[in-house]
């Protein structure tokens, strides 16, 4: 929550808690696709790529909690 007061009074926008990037279905497929549209779809698949080399080598991977970009 400090966090993301921080980035949002240095104009930054933010979406919390309403996205989920490692699941294949999501409720929240609105902020996904924002998400989505903000990093460029093969940054996100980069992203997806690398948290299951991780998973396949025993480490826990949590959804990602805060994203923060600028229009």
């Amino acid at each position: 929550m400090v966090t993301e007061q921080y980035f949002r009074a240095k104009g930054f926008n933010t979406i919390t808690n309403e996205f989920n990037l490692l699941s294949r279905t999501s409720k929240f497929k609105i902020y996904n696709d924002i998400i989505s549209l903000m990093t460029g779809q093969q940054k996100l698949e980069q992203f997806k790529d690398a948290v299951k080399i991780l998973e396949d080598t025993d480490h826990s991977i949590e959804n990602p909690d805060l994203f923060i970009y600028n229009l």
